[in-house]
């Protein structure tokens, strides 16, 4: 009886170290995907393709890393998937002045400017808007 106790006990202490040591492994790796900003954003955006703010916010970290191209696509897409997502247009405004297309940022920086709620950010798109257009005009004159 004695021994098929210890057996008994023998098998569960496995299960138990096999369920510990999965565990420790599922850990690892959700900690290795979120051990930045970047890497836990393409995560989520790539488990939720249609939710504008998870590309918005992968575009954000884009953004920081200086990778603007594809900055910019993931605020397009942004815009693509909920064109009411209006902080993805002054988003990706600031990515195509970075690139050096003003032309093209203000544009963007007009849309988030108008249609804007409050926001810390719409007194400066609507700067950036004014400047941009005012260049814009004198770019044009001989």
């Amino acid at each position: 009886m004695k021994g098929t106790r210890s057996r008994h006990w023998s098998a569960r202490s496995a299960v138990l170290a096999l369920i510990i040591l999965t565990n420790i492994g599922l850990s690892y790796h959700r900690n290795s995907i979120y051990g930045s900003t970047l890497t836990l954003w393409q995560d989520v955006a790539t488990k939720n393709p249609k939710r504008a703010r998870a590309h918005n916010n992968l575009g954000n970290a884009y953004l920081g890393l200086g990778m603007l191209p594809l900055a910019v696509e993931e605020y397009k897409r942004t815009i693509a998937l909920d064109r009411y997502f209006v902080k993805a247009y002054y988003n990706l405004g600031m990515a195509l002045e970075s690139m050096g297309k003003p032309a093209d940022a203000v544009y963007y920086y007009g849309v988030f400017c108008s249609k804007s709620p409050p926001d810390p950010y719409r007194p400066v798109a609507c700067e950036r808007y004014q400047v941009l257009t005012r260049n814009a005009g004198k770019e044009k004159r001989p």
